[in-house]
């Protein structure tokens, strides 16, 4: 039972990991962006 119970938060916390760098990389995206068009 508890193999099971590990690999769901290890799911879990992945997923939070992915969302937050996706959070983060649109940002930087964003901010790249906003400086390109300033040149």
């Amino acid at each position: 039972m508890s193999p099971s119970i590990e690999k769901s938060t290890k799911k879990d916390n992945d997923k939070g990991k992915s969302k937050l760098y996706d959070i983060s990389t649109s940002k930087l995206l964003k901010s790249f962006n906003h400086w390109k068009g300033k040149r």
